[in-house]
């Protein structure tokens, strides 16, 4: 079973609709967990911690903790390659 506490230091993409509005996925690192969520250096939240405080710059980078119950839906990635079998069956024959 894959758990969040194995994830320290990947990438991961994370549906969380009611902090990104529009539900856009959020891409980032995780950096830490804890029982209620978890901790991602999140560029996306960067951003918004900029407009929010209107700072082009921060002292420090902000990671930001994210709890599980905010969090619909998670991608963790491993170190094998993905490739999408019907993607490359739709491609003509190149000869």
């Amino acid at each position: 079973m894959l758990e969040f506490s194995k994830l320290i230091d990947c990438r991961v993409i994370l549906c969380v609709p009611s902090l990104v509005p529009k539900e856009e996925i959020v891409n980032g690192i995780v950096k830490g967990v804890e029982a209620a969520g978890i901790w991602l250096d999140s560029e996306m939240f960067a951003e918004m911690m900029h407009k929010a405080v209107k700072q082009t710059v921060l002292e420090a980078k902000p990671y930001f903790f994210v709890p599980f119950s905010a969090i619909r839906w998670a991608v963790a990635f491993s170190d094998e390659t993905s490739v999408s079998e019907t993607l490359l069956d739709d491609k003509p024959n190149q000869q």
